[in-house]
């Protein structure tokens, strides 16, 4: 068959399995050796199949994993969203986010109130470091309904934010409540932050919204004070005196 032919059958398949859903958002294609068996082709055939659909935002290659599906990633507004606008120290560098673990727990008590479910509710644990120019920036532990997002548990979060997977689902937030305080961290999270435990760090609780007002996301973030800088934007009530 024409080499052209070959590499249009691959790229198609691809593409109406993303469009099907049968490769779902965040999660990986095949690997290039198991699609070049399925379609009875060369591995950089494939490779060519699926560079325009990285070229237009359909999948991602992340390193040293192989190829996910991106879908549609959403814009943020974080003024408006999450009350502060974060500035990397140095906004040149390129960040990267790491997972550190995954795990799942019970709400139990305080975080029944907070996704206001039952105490036996699961909820998945997502803790990820945040870096910049290869030095940590801030350390996160996020926790979200483990029903919301099928098979979240398995996605790439280190390539693709929580947002846009959220995005990819249909989950659109509305608001959230951010509070920000002082604090210090525990020997082993300093040292993960690259910070001394007796260093005061930033410390971020958001709490955000669907559309239909359910609580969607809890996230503690913990920043280095010597790599951010923090926007509050306010402005007056036009009623009041």
């Amino acid at each position: 068959m024409n080499p052209t032919l070959l590499y249009e059958k691959v790229r198609q398949a691809v593409r109406t399995r993303i469009d099907d859903g049968t490769y779902l958002p965040g999660f990986p294609l095949p690997s290039l050796t198991a699609l070049a068996e399925e379609f009875d082709v060369g591995r950089l055939t494939v490779q060519e199949a699926l560079r325009p659909l990285e070229a237009d935002g359909s999948i991602a290659l992340v390193e040293g994993r192989g190829y996910f599906v991106a879908g549609d990633r959403v814009r943020r507004d974080l003024d408006t969203l999450g009350g502060f606008t974060r500035t990397m120290s140095d906004r040149r560098a390129l960040p990267t986010v790491r997972v550190l673990s995954r795990s799942h727990r019970a709400a139990g008590p305080l975080h029944a109130r907070t996704f206001d479910v039952d105490p036996s509710t699961d909820l998945l644990r997502i803790v990820r470091l945040c870096s910049a120019a290869g030095t940590p920036f801030s350390f996160e532990e996020i926790l979200v309904p483990a029903d919301l997002v099928p098979r979240l548990d398995e996605m790439e979060l280190g390539e693709f934010s929580l947002y846009d997977v959220f995005a990819y689902y249909g989950i659109h937030l509305s608001r959230a409540r951010q509070s920000l305080d002082l604090t210090t961290l525990p020997a082993r999270e300093a040292r993960i932050l690259g910070v001394d435990p007796s260093d005061p760090v930033m410390a971020f609780a958001c709490t955000s919204y669907d559309t239909q007002g359910r609580v969607v996301e809890f996230t503690r973030t913990f920043t280095r004070a010597d790599r951010a800088e923090f926007d509050v934007r306010f402005s007056r009530d036009p009623g009041s005196g």
